[in-house]
């Protein structure tokens, strides 16, 4: 039988060996209103760096550099995961994840194809630079796509887990564009257990969404400096794609 002592150690280092560092909130040089420092190679060793084990380049309604993104992480051992930041019809943000990149760019696609075609103003607005791996310009997204979408919080909830992902209703403690400015309150009927909120979120607040969901602290961040401020783990049975979508589908454990 072994010691109290040596359980109590064994099971620190089991719980330490499941706490990965996520960040699943990342604008790349495809989101107009993202630093020109946020290329896909400077995201990916920036979170090198910094140990993150999970990453979500999420743009503005569009998925379209995630390939460079999974290119080279994974050459680091980084997961990359399918990810977007949808502006609803009502003008919220959610964050959509999905297990491969067929799924959001189904509804990356989708998107892009009923957006209004509003051309990026460059006297307020970088470029939307699609990208390979090596940082070399693929092509430009022309139209802005930080913009209103065709569906409303419902619809893309529905269509997203069409597509086997889930949506996460983005920075909710923020003063615009978030599921609380918007409507006032988490709907009930809203299928998802998982909020992201700000590093900034007031401590109240924090706790009372922790009663009923769990809370994603990713750094949306739209420079560098962003994501070395951004500092959150998830405990994980599995490492991989299939063990964060678990844990996610599973807030509750």
């Amino acid at each position: 039988r072994i010691s109290p002592f040596t359980e109590r150690r064994w099971l620190w280092r089991r719980i330490c060996d499941m706490r990965v560092r996520v960040d699943l909130h990342v604008h790349s040089v495809l989101s107009a209103c993202c630093s020109r420092d946020n290329t896909v190679t400077n995201i990916v060793n920036m979170s090198k760096l910094l140990g993150t084990k999970f990453l979500g380049v999420a743009d503005h309604n569009s998925c379209l550099n995630f390939p460079a993104v999974n290119e080279l992480c994974l050459k680091e051992g980084i997961v990359a995961v399918p990810a977007m930041e949808v502006t609803t019809a009502e003008e919220i943000h959610v964050l959509c994840l999905f297990r491969d990149f067929l799924s959001a760019k189904a509804l990356s696609d989708e998107i892009a194809a009923n957006l209004p075609a509003y051309p990026v103003d460059e006297r307020f607005y970088h470029p939307q630079c699609v990208t390979d791996g090596g940082d070399s310009l693929k092509f430009v997204v022309p139209d802005l796509l930080n913009l209103a979408c065709h569906l409303d919080l419902y619809a893309l909830e529905a269509r997203t887990e069409e597509l086997d992902g889930i949506i996460v209703p983005a920075h909710v403690d923020k003063q615009s564009a978030s599921l609380l400015s918007v409507l006032g309150c988490v709907p009930d009927d809203l299928k998802t257990g998982c909020l992201e909120i700000s590093r900034a979120c007031p401590e109240e607040l924090r706790l009372g969404l922790s009663r009923k969901y769990l809370l994603l602290e990713s750094s949306d961040a739209h420079c560098l400096e962003d994501m070395c401020a951004s500092d959150f783990y998830l405990e994980l049975e599995r490492n991989d794609i299939e063990g964060l979508f678990e844990r996610l589908k599973n807030p509750v454990l």
